[in-house]
C-alpha cells in the first residue's frame, strides 16, 4: 500500500506487513513498484525515485518514539515521499512498459500524469451561433455615447438591459469589446474591429430592408426629377399631386432647368428622371431616352393687337414687332431661331426671360408678343404658324446603366398614363 499525506509521523517500512498502534508497514515482496530508496548522499533523506518530485517530511525532534517498535529496514527517523502532482491521493505513476491497473477497475489502464491530459483542441471561448441585429444597434449606440448611462437612455432600455445584452454579446463574440473606465466605457483593440464590421453589417441589412419596403409597398424613398419651365409648371404639378396621394411616404425633389443642364445632371446621377427636348446633347450616351409627348410653341399676342382675333401667323408678320423670348441657350429659344431664320426673318428680342409666367404677363402688358407652350395656354388659345408648326419632342430621360428604384419606375409610368394633351 502507497503511502498517504497525514498529519502525524509515520513507522518506517517494516519486512513484516502488519499495522500497530496507528502505523502502518508495507510487505515488501508484496510490492508493484521498485522500492524507493535514499541516497546517502542526499540532503535530508530526499527522494530518488526516477523522474518523481517529492516533498520530504522527517519527523520532528520533539516526537517520542512509538512504544511498540516495529522491524526497521531504515534508521530513525523515517523519511516519507509521496508525489505532488495529486496531493492527497496514492501514486498511480506505472512501471514504465507496464500500466498499472486499478484496484476497483481491474480492466482499466491508468497511465502516467503526463499521460493523462488531454490532448482534445482547447474549446474557443466564443460560440458559433450568430450574432443578432439588435444587439448590433445597441453595440454601436455604446460605443458612440461611450457611456452605458446614456446609451440606455438613447434607446429608452434600462442599463441593466443594456448591461446584459453586452455580456451576452461578449460571450458570443469570445472577447471583451469595451474597456470600463472612471468616466464611462471605450473600445478595446477586438471591439474596434468588431465595430468596423458591425457597421458594415447595419448598413447592409438597413439597405436590404429599405430595398424590400420600396419593391413591396413604396413605403418610403425618394424621386429626383427635373425638367424645363414648361415641365416643372404644367406637366409635374398634377402628376406628383396623384402620386402623393397614393404613397404618402415617398418625397421629391424637384429641379427647374434647361434641357442641356437637366441631361447633365441625370448623367452625373444627381437625378433619377429628366424632361427634356430632343435631341439630347452630344455625349449623351449613357443615357436612354423615351418619348413623352409632342408640345407646340404658339405665339401670343397682346389685348387688342392687330393679330389677336387671327388663328394663325406667318413670320413675316414679325419683322416689326417686339418680342418677349426665352433666355438665349434654352431648348425653346433654338426653336424659335432656327424657324425665324429658315424664314429668312431677324426678330427683335427686347426682354429675355426664363418663366412662362413672366412672359405671360409681360405680353399682357403690351411689351410685345412671345412664344410658349400649347400646355400653357387654356383651349388651345394661341396662334400657330402657318409657316411651318413650331412643334418639339418631349422625351424622359435616365442613366442606361442604373436600375430604376421601384418608386421612379411608378411615377414614370403614371406620366405616360397621364400624358398631356
Amino acid at each position: 500500500m502507497k503511502p498517504m499525506r497525514c498529519c502525524t509521523p509515520r513507522t518506517p517500512r517494516a519486512t513484516t506487513g502488519s499495522r500497530s498502534a496507528g502505523h502502518w508497514s508495507t510487505p515488501g515482496p508484496a510490492r508493484s513498484s521498485p522500492p524507493r530508496t535514499t541516497a546517502p548522499d542526499s540532503p535530508s533523506g530526499a527522494c530518488t525515485s526516477p523522474g518523481e518530485r517529492s516533498h520530504v517530511w522527517k519527523s520532528p525532534a520533539s516526537h517520542p518514539r512509538p512504544s511498540i517498535a516495529p522491524v526497521l529496514t531504515e534508521p530513525w527517523p523515517p523519511t516519507v515521499c509521496w508525489p505532488i502532482a495529486s496531493p492527497m491521493r496514492p501514486c498511480t505513476r506505472a512501471r514504465p512498459g507496464k500500466p498499472r491497473r486499478s484496484a476497483r477497475s481491474p480492466g482499466n489502464a491508468i497511465s502516467s500524469s503526463s499521460s493523462t491530459r488531454s490532448t482534445t483542441a482547447p474549446k474557443p471561448r466564443g460560440t458559433l451561433l450568430p450574432v443578432e441585429l439588435t444587439p448590433l444597434r445597441y453595440f454601436r449606440v455604446i460605443a458612440r455615447t461611450g457611456h452605458l448611462t446614456r446609451a440606455a437612455r438613447t434607446l429608452g432600455v434600462s442599463q441593466s438591459t443594456l448591461s446584459a445584452m453586452l455580456k451576452k454579446l461578449e460571450a458570443e463574440v469570445g472577447a471583451p469589446l469595451l474597456h470600463r473606465t472612471a468616466h464611462g466605457v471605450e473600445l478595446t483593440e477586438a471591439g474596434t474591429l468588431f465595430m468596423e464590421h458591425a457597421e458594415s453589417a447595419l448598413r447592409s441589412a438597413d439597405n436590404a430592408v429599405s430595398s424590400v419596403r420600396q419593391l413591396l409597398g413604396l413605403e418610403i424613398g425618394s424621386i429626383r426629377v427635373g425638367g424645363g419651365a414648361t415641365v416643372t409648371t404644367y406637366i409635374l404639378p398634377r402628376i406628383v399631386s396623384a402620386f402623393r396621394k397614393a404613397h404618402p411616404g415617398v418625397r421629391f425633389s424637384v429641379r427647374e432647368l434647361g434641357s442641356a443642364a437637366v441631361a447633365n445632371a441625370v448623367a452625373l446621377g444627381e437625378l433619377d428622371l429628366g424632361i427634356v427636348t430632343l435631341p439630347l446633347p452630344p455625349g449623351s450616351t449613357d443615357l436612354i431616352a423615351s418619348r413623352l409627348a409632342t408640345d407646340e410653341l404658339r405665339l401670343i399676342v397682346p389685348p387688342g393687337h392687330p393679330m389677336a382675333r387671327q388663328k394663325s401667323f406667318r413670320w413675316a408678320h414679325l419683322s416689326a414687332e417686339p418680342v418677349i423670348a426665352f433666355e438665349a441657350g434654352s431648348a425653346v429659344r433654338e426653336i424659335i431661331d432656327h424657324a425665324s431664320a429658315d424664314a429668312g426673318v431677324t426678330l427683335d428680342v427686347v426682354m429675355e426671360l426664363r418663366s412662362i409666367e413672366s412672359i405671360k404677363q409681360m405680353v399682357s402688358a403690351s411689351i410685345g408678343v412671345g412664344f410658349v407652350s400649347r400646355f400653357a395656354l387654356p383651349d388651345q388659345t394661341g396662334l400657330g404658324c402657318r409657316d411651318g408648326r413650331l412643334t418639339r419632342e418631349l422625351a424622359i430621360i435616365r442613366r442606361s446603366d442604373r436600375v430604376p428604384s421601384p418608386a421612379v419606375v411608378t411615377f414614370e409610368g403614371m406620366l405616360r398614363a397621364r400624358e398631356p394633351g
